[in-house]
């Protein structure tokens, strides 16, 4: 990871609890790995942002949140679940703040569990 490169972009706005969590785990990244460099693009939904064709061809749902990896050509991975494990699997080689899968296969589930659970729209 470059220190001067913006590596990830998360589109969010301060209506989505999802994006919140989504930047919460961002800076929690960042603290053990300080190189990590992010930006935060603020969407206004009531202008009908997240609905624009250049939105909608990276993210089909039209929701925040959007993380955009530009480490891997500007690959997008839209729904909070998905981009929590994405940064997981792909940030925290070391496990820091999850479990290995095959070692620790009992503590990996419950925090899938609790992943999912986190991030229901319907509790609201």
């Amino acid at each position: 990871m470059s220190g001067s490169t913006v590596q990830l972009t998360l589109f969010t706005n301060h209506l989505t609890p999802n994006g919140l969590k989504v930047s919460i785990y961002l800076e929690e990244l960042r603290t053990i790995h300080p190189q990590l460099e992010y930006n935060i693009h603020r969407l206004d939904i009531s202008k009908g942002t997240h609905r624009e064709d250049w939105f909608v061809r990276m993210n089909p749902s039209s929701r925040l949140p959007l993380l955009v990896d530009h480490t891997r050509d500007d690959f997008p991975v839209f729904e909070s679940a998905a981009i929590l494990l994405y940064l997981e699997a792909n940030f925290d080689p070391k496990k820091t703040f999850s479990f290995d899968a095959p070692k620790f296969p009992r503590e990996y589930s419950s925090m899938i569990q609790w992943v999912f659970f986190g991030v229901r729209r319907d509790s609201s």
